[in-house]
């Protein structure tokens, strides 16, 4: 499991900061429509993480808000499906599918460890996808997402995401745009500043919450 934190920033400005950039660049991209919210950007207790859970309420209208701000960075691609990894891409995903005006499904890990489509989810063949998710940090869930659209038939045109943490240079196979990009390091354990100052990571993917059981 890869840590992410940017020591040299204060905690609640970074958190502020994005916050108002967020809301900024979903204003921005529905302007024509003169819709007016924020939204909320809860950080994890070690590194900045954003968590998977938008809330209920203003969270909820401000998630609506930035899935219509994505979907209008998709709305070319014609898309008739998006498809999210689960959990963290579960609400985004629905919201940016409500603003293209399609169908939302979404991919979680079955039994062995694999992501799959279940819950009776299924794609035609050829089906044009859009894969989103909430944050990227190195792709795995979104690579995995793609992989599991192809393997059942469909076709990934692109992905998208609220927050890129790579700085824009996360390489996936499909083209991708996401709503804000971060450039926030990303460490092994044994290189982390905060672990090595006896910091404990929290709020850790399901991935590795699953391993641990």
């Amino acid at each position: 499991m890869r840590t992410t934190t940017d020591p040299a920033l204060n905690r609640m400005e970074f958190l502020m900061s994005i916050k108002s950039k967020i809301a900024a660049l979903a204003l921005a991209a529905l302007a024509v429509t003169g819709s007016i919210a924020s939204t909320s950007t809860p950080a994890e207790a070690h590194g900045f993480g954003f968590g998977h859970g938008w809330g209920i309420g203003a969270g909820l209208l401000g998630a609506a808000v930035v899935g219509s701000a994505i979907a209008a960075m998709f709305k070319d691609h014609h898309v008739s499906c998006v498809v999210s990894p689960a959990l963290g891409g579960l609400i985004i995903g629905h919201e940016v599918a409500r603003g293209l005006g399609v169908r939302a499904i979404f991919v979680e890990r079955d039994r062995s460890g694999q992501m799959a489509l279940r819950r009776g989810f299924e794609l035609k063949p050829g089906e044009k996808t859009l894969v989103i998710e909430d944050v990227w940090t190195t792709g795995g869930s979104t690579r995995e997402t793609i992989g599991v659209v192809e393997q059942e038939g469909g076709l990934a045109v692109a992905s998208g995401a609220i927050i890129d943490r790579s700085g824009g240079r996360l390489e996936l196979n499909v083209p991708a745009k996401a709503l804000l990009e971060l450039d926030v390091p990303s460490y092994e354990p044994d290189e982390c500043p905060q672990c090595r100052a006896g910091d404990t990571a929290s709020r850790p993917g399901s991935r590795f919450q699953r391993a641990q059981h």
